[in-house]
């Protein structure tokens, strides 16, 4: 869900992963890429595998739960930030959003 924030707030991106009839679950991998204001894209190696799948980090994607996946961003400029989240596997999907960070108006 887009959303407006203040530069130095952490924003929680998350992707969540359904089936044709609604029912969350994990896919088979979860693939996961940042693109920040200054049009960096990153894809620090942030893949989840199913594979003996426990709730927890795994290489920079946290699963939150069955079929829900966040990664935690620390806003550190003004401007537009969009992530996208796919999956591959009988739960194959993919879905994108943004969230826009206001600059700092009150400096110390």
């Amino acid at each position: 869900m887009p959303s407006t924030y203040d530069e130095g707030d952490v924003v929680r991106l998350i992707g969540t992963f359904t089936d044709t009839g609604g029912t969350v679950g994990d896919p088979a991998t979860v693939n996961f890429v940042l693109t920040t204001p200054d049009s960096t894209a990153l894809t620090t190696g942030n893949t989840f595998t199913r594979a003996g799948a426990t709730t927890g980090t795994v290489d920079s994607i946290t699963r939150e739960s069955s079929g829900v996946f966040f990664f935690d961003k620390l806003t550190t400029s003004k401007g537009l930030y969009e992530w996208r989240y796919t999956s591959t596997g009988t739960l194959a999907a993919s879905g994108e959003s943004w969230a826009s960070i206001r600059p700092r108006r009150v400096t110390t």
